[in-house]
């Protein structure tokens, strides 16, 4: 693996499963043996996102261009023409896989992008001398400024007024989304939420109150003397820019009110809940927390993505940016989980040590930032086990991915002392059933595991994942483990 265009891959020989009989390590009486584990299917290595979108998703630009016959320029120049588009409907796929009301987060795009690259590198290097390069250009795509609460508090600002401004008008034309949930409300006060123009005498107001009943009332006024008030009768409400959802309630949202507008919270102690407003335009961040550390909390979102291409052959040079990429809703499909995402960015939190071993982070032998490092010299089913388990009694499929590196040091594992590594999950039996062994490998040897798994063993409520060495005979005897990802998906 290089950085920069990093390419990895595995020879095919190293992509076979393990049958029959093969020791590996043991724990809990050790793994069981099969002789069919023909229901263990591989498939492209994806991030997390990627892996909503399935393997269409990833293998798009090969299939635009698998048919491109091979005569120097004129063909170089129709596979670039093919990776444009494969790359344009990829990154709108998965700008619907990971946004929320037509937008998404610029920094969860960014790194779903850069793995994105990556394998997109994998599939070009396999397949001809050829350089391809994709990155989110930040400065020409569209945004809008997301103001959230996620977490059920009052509706104050992050000092904690009760009466403050979201939006100045000065600095934001109007809120392009709006959704909000109301869990909570005083018996006896009301809480408001103002638009008012800063040009025109114009002003819509949004109420949610309890009636003498108790009931909880939606309120909307306008400066003309219009009103509208909804008996939706008890909590949560949840509202967003036509009324209240589910409740048969209607209203436009800041009705009567152009942009530029200011919108304020009034009464934001008497009333608690969450929101996500989407605002075209700078926002003053006074009242907001603007690294997210703290609620409520600011951040750049993407409405319409530009994305660079660099893509190179011996024959043509193509480097251009891809403009107005909106997000394109998934269409009705599989319902996937992530029950796993670890890169051990944040350390070993996430598991547990299993036998005699030295674990640790560190990040020179790593896939991407840091990494996890299983080491010391007794291996006999020594490594790391996920510390929570996993109720996958739900789903059809369980893919796995990791990125796995042998040795790198001073010292490393030898594979002729019969030194393996082992990525293992654990049946409804209880036994640790191989989803990659790794026995044939030489030293520094990076690899990619990405593994679909399909055996009605696997799914049950106490699935769990563990990386293992079945012998060492040196304390530098090291293995690497990276971007661990573990998701289910139901099939309708």
């Amino acid at each position: 693996m290089t950085d920069g265009g990093r390419t990895s891959t595995d020879e095919p020989t190293r992509r076979s499963w393990k049958t029959g009989t093969e020791p590996g390590p043991e724990e809990d009486g050790g793994p069981r043996t099969r002789q069919d584990r023909g229901q263990l299917l591989l498939v492209g290595a994806v991030a997390v996102a990627i892996a909503l979108l399935g393997v269409a998703v990833l293998f798009n630009a090969t299939i635009y261009t698998e048919s491109v016959p091979d005569r120097g320029t004129i063909a170089a120049s129709h596979d670039a023409e093919g990776y444009i588009e494969a790359v344009r409907q990829d990154t709108a796929r998965l700008m619907g896989v990971l946004g929320t009301d037509g937008s998404v987060g610029t920094a969860e795009l960014r790194g779903n992008l850069t793995t994105y690259n990556r394998r997109l590198q994998e599939v070009v290097a396999d397949g001809k001398p050829a350089y391809i390069q994709v990155s989110l250009n930040e400065t020409d795509s569209d945004t809008d400024q997301l103001i959230v609460q996620d977490a059920p508090e009052d509706f104050r600002s992050v000092d904690g007024d009760a009466g403050w401004s979201l939006v100045d008008a000065a600095n934001a034309t109007n809120v392009t989304s709006f959704g909000m949930t109301v869990d909570q409300v005083d018996a006896s006060d009301r809480f408001e939420l103002n638009a008012s123009s800063t040009t025109t005498d114009d002003w819509w107001e949004l109420a949610v109150y309890r009636d003498a009943g108790g009931d909880v009332v939606v309120e909307t006024t306008t400066d003309d003397g219009g009103a509208s008030t909804c008996t939706v009768g008890s909590i949560p409400v949840t509202l967003n820019e036509t009324g209240v959802v589910g409740g048969g309630c209607s209203y436009a949202f800041a009705d009567g009110v152009s942009g530029p507008y200011t919108l304020t919270f009034d009464g934001g102690q008497h009333a608690q809940g969450t929101y996500r407003i989407a605002v075209n335009g700078s926002v003053p961040t006074g009242n907001l927390s603007p690294d997210g550390s703290d609620s409520p909390s600011l951040e750049t979102v993407i409405v319409a993505a530009s994305v660079d291409l660099v893509y190179e052959t011996p024959d043509v040079s193509v480097r251009t940016t891809i403009d107005d990429v909106e997000p394109l809703a998934p269409a009705d499909g599989p319902t996937v989980t992530t029950l796993l995402d670890d890169g051990f960015e944040g350390g070993l939190g996430a598991w547990q040590e299993i036998g005699s071993v030295d674990t640790f982070t560190q990040s020179v032998y790593s896939d991407q930032g840091a990494a996890a490092t299983i080491a010391g010299d007794d291996g006999d089913a020594s490594g790391l086990r996920t510390a929570a388990s996993y109720d996958t009694s739900a789903y059809d499929e369980v893919t796995v991915e990791a990125w796995v590196k042998a040795g790198g040091g001073s010292d490393h594992p030898e594979e002729y002392d019969g030194e393996y590594f082992y990525v293992q999950y654990r049946d409804d039996g209880g036994a640790w059933e191989a989803i990659r062994e790794f026995d044939s490998y030489s030293q520094g040897e990076e690899f990619t595991v990405s593994a679909t798994i399909t055996d009605p063993d696997a799914f049950h409520d106490d699935f769990a994942l563990r990386l293992v060495r079945n012998e060492a005979d040196h304390r530098n005897d090291e293995w690497h483990v990276d971007s661990v990802v573990v998701v289910g998906r139901e099939v309708p």
